[in-house]
Formats: structure tokens, sequence, C-alpha cells
């Protein structure tokens, strides 16, 4: 008959059993755990930063195709000053319910005109990104030769991806990020 002794566990090893001791776990366990997360990691931020840049292209299109709404309202009208060529001569912080301009998605500050008599055949900058580290930027352009409002965004991963980004918050189809018409 075999006696077991009570300061022997029935683990291998068969080294005496600590009671003190507390289950833990291995280095290699943790490592994995650290592994699984790091993947699960860089599979979940890229989709959290595109769909960022989706929820704001999304906003800042509708801001866009109010403000175009509000040009060619008040065009109609007489409560504001007009260009000769009949469309409003600024963008009015009035037209809007807070008295000021809507907020650009990507600063979270007033979106800031540059207003422009271009030609009539105009609709769109040459230069359609804005710097976030310039606080004095424009983050939009309005021709009021022909009306043309756009918001200018800034330059994403590349090129494709900032003239994708301007095409689809100026519900736009500019050929090139050069592109004027």
């Amino acid at each position: 008959m075999y006696l077991h002794s009570p300061c022997r566990s029935r683990r291998s090893g068969g080294g005496p059993r600590r009671p003190w001791a507390t289950p833990a776990f291995t280095l290699i366990e943790i490592l994995i755990v650290v592994v699984i997360l790091g993947v699960l990691a860089a599979i979940v931020i890229p989709k959290f930063l595109e769909s960022d840049r989706i929820s704001r292209t999304n906003i800042l299109s509708n801001t866009v195709r109010y403000i175009q709404q509000m040009v060619v309202y008040y065009r109609q009208t007489d409560d504001f000053d007009h260009a000769p060529s009949g469309y409003p001569a600024d963008i009015e912080p009035s037209w809007f319910r807070s008295s000021a301009l809507p907020r650009h998605t990507w600063t979270n500050q007033p979106i800031s005109v540059e207003i422009v008599d271009g030609p009539s055949n105009q609709h769109y900058p040459g230069t359609k990104t804005f710097s976030l580290a310039d606080d004095g930027a424009y983050t939009a352009w309005y021709n009021r030769t022909n009306g043309r409002f756009v918001v200018l965004i800034p330059a994403q991963e590349s090129d494709d991806d900032t003239l994708a980004v301007f095409n689809a918050v100026n519900l736009a189809n500019c050929s090139s990020l050069s592109d004027t018409d």
C-alpha cells in the first residue's frame, strides 16, 4: 500500500506544496494574451479611424448642402448685400440659429470662409485643403460670382483619399486636387 505524504502534492515534480502560494499566470500565457490584444487593436483601430472620417464627412456634407440652400434662398431676398451677380455678398452668420457659422468637423471651430469673385465657371478652389496647424486658415470657399460654396478639408493619408473626401463632402466630382470646374 502506498501512503501519500501530507507534505507532497500529487503534481508532477512532487515538490512541497506551499499553502501561501496562489495560482498565477505563466509568462507564456501573459505573452499570448498580449499578442492577441495587439492583433485585435491592429484590426479595430483602423476601422475606428475610418468610421470617424466617414462621420465627419457625412456631417460636413450636410452642412455644405444646408449652406448652399441658404445661398440660393438669400439670393432671392433683399435682406442682405448682394454681389453684382445677384448672389449674397457674404455667407452671413445671422442665417444660422446660433448666429454663427456652422462648425467644421475637423477643427470644431466655426467655418472660416474665403470670399472670391472668380470666373463664373469656377466651381471649386485650386487648393482644396487647409492645414490643421494653421489657426487662421480658411476652411471654406465661396465664389460669389456663381454662388458656389465648398468646404476645404485637411490633407488625408494620400492624395486619392483627400480627393475622395473632398468630393464626398462637397457632393463634387473633381478628377484631381487642382480641378476648378
